[in-house]
């Protein structure tokens, strides 16, 4: 039986308004993103909240056509727009500081059947923490237990 974590859905996750692009698209996040984002990420030793947020933008936002954002569109965002993109995607993204739940039961042919619910807040968010600094938190968090020797053990 294997087991992936949640970054499995295809759905578009949230819209999100920009005074110069309009309406954007943010897919959800899943393992072809996550691949995109840690590539990224792999030679960079230390990641600000902001440019972790500009690196979910170009890999998560598209336009209502369908096009990614290229560097400078991401980069001509305002504060303010980037900050609430993370605010929507730390409510979108919760799974990475909830507890997850496995449930198993048997199926009427007796096969394992395992699911996954979210539980408690595992990681909370500080008083006045901004949603930017709350995510790179997180996923730092989040990033550390998925690629941990011991998640990839069990996962494969």
């Amino acid at each position: 039986m294997t087991e992936l974590p949640h970054v499995l859905a295809s759905d578009p996750t949230f819209d999100f308004h920009t005074e110069m692009l309009g309406r954007l698209i943010v897919d959800n996040l899943n393992v072809k993103h996550m691949r995109t984002i840690e590539e990224a990420l792999k030679d960079r030793k230390d990641v600000s909240p902001a440019d972790l947020i500009d690196v979910f933008i170009a890999t998560l936002a598209k336009t209502e056509e369908g096009e990614r954002l290229t560097p400078e569109q991401v980069r001509a965002l305002s504060p303010t727009e980037k900050e609430d993109f993370a605010e929507q995607l730390v409510r979108a993204e919760d799974h990475m500081y909830r507890e997850r739940i496995r449930e198993e039961h048997k199926n009427e042919k007796g096969e394992t059947v395992v699911s996954h619910r979210k539980g408690d807040i595992s990681i909370p968010r500080e008083e006045n923490e901004l949603a930017s600094a709350y995510f790179h938190r997180v996923f730092m968090k989040f990033r550390e237990r998925l690629f941990s020797p011991l998640t990839l053990t069990r996962r494969f």
